[in-house]
């Protein structure tokens, strides 16, 4: 994709998110289970509110069908199943994120909240590309006070791939997850690819809640919101290759620095449907800085006054020549 190409698919994914999709898709309140199909290759999500713990730990327990909001499983692009075993749970101040009744599905967006957590109201929005096998996990914690709060936000993700787990590559170059990664590529040795992206963390783990098997990658993230204000943290998904509808670890582990700025992300277009105040509220990535385009310049009245005085001065000098 060439440069201008690329301005283009940023304007009109933000465009078109933030204002067009309001209008051409409509929200719809559902009841989950969802499974949500994006029609890029085989790609689907399935999402639950099943993601609780025995232990009401997100790194500890078993899964056990206890109420919270999970993507309990998913399908890549190129039709391999299992990719998760409940995953992208949001934890806040030590308690999972339970949805109301219903949810907002619109288009491939799932919203549930707010709900009162911590004394701030969370949101917790699971947003699927149709381009790409890319999911967009966004936790955003409204403060309704009058004073700053802190609080923990606890993401577990079981893989699915149990004890099979291979961890392929981190973004630091090796395959051992630190805070210092942005993202890991693992598989079960050949399938259920994905990429995991939790920029940002202040601690992570590999072990999580028991669900045929421990591993996964468990991330910490310790936010203060200030009175009055929201604060987000915004992590993805991606199945099989990513940005290929054929699966592959080499494809996976291509397509991975994709995920290493948020400035990349946005170029992708997955920040759709998040204005640029929403980007500037999340604490995970690096500063967000919208590209300001540059203006054309303007003549005031009396520089059109001066430029018509210089053209018909020319046009006059123009018409004498031609005379003589």
């Amino acid at each position: 994709m060439n440069m201008f190409g690329q301005i283009n698919r940023i304007a009109l994914s933000m465009v078109a998110g933030g204002v067009l999709g309001a209008s051409l898709a409509q929200a719809a309140p559902v009841s989950l289970p969802q499974t949500i199909i994006t029609g890029y290759g085989s790609t689907s999500w399935q999402v639950t509110n099943t993601g609780g713990t025995d232990t009401g730990s997100p790194f500890t327990g078993s899964c056990s069908s206890i109420p919270g909001l999970t993507i309990q499983d998913a399908n890549t692009p190129g039709g391999d199943g299992d990719a998760f075993d409940n995953a992208w749970q949001a934890w806040v101040g030590g308690s999972v994120f339970v949805p109301p009744g219903t949810v907002d599905l619109t288009g491939t967006t799932l919203t549930a909240g707010p709900v009162a957590m911590s004394g701030l109201n969370v949101t917790v929005q699971y947003w699927f590309d149709t381009a790409s096998g890319v999911g967009r996990i966004f936790v955003s914690l409204q403060n309704p006070t009058g004073a700053p709060i802190s609080t923990t936000v606890q993401i577990p993700v079981n893989f699915g791939s149990d004890s099979s787990t291979v961890w392929e590559a981190t973004s630091s170059g090796d395959t051992t997850m630190t805070t210092a990664d942005t993202w890991a590529v693992t598989s079960d040795g050949g399938g259920e690819i994905k990429t995991t992206v939790v920029p940002g963390t202040t601690s992570v783990t590999t072990t999580v809640f028991n669900c045929a098997g421990t591993e996964g990658i468990g991330s910490t993230y310790n936010v203060t919101v200030p009175a009055g204000e929201t604060r987000s943290i915004m992590m993805f998904a991606g199945l099989g290759a990513t940005t290929s509808t054929t699966d592959s670890v080499p494809g996976a582990i291509a397509a991975a620095p994709l995920f290493d700025t948020l400035d990349s992300v946005v170029a992708q277009g997955w920040t759709s449907g998040l204005t640029a105040q929403q980007l500037a509220e999340v604490v995970n990535w690096g500063p967000y800085v919208p590209t300001t385009p540059t203006s054309i310049p303007t003549l005031s009245e009396w520089g059109m006054i001066l430029l018509s005085s210089l053209l018909a001065v020319g046009t006059i000098l123009t018409l004498r020549r031609k005379r003589q």
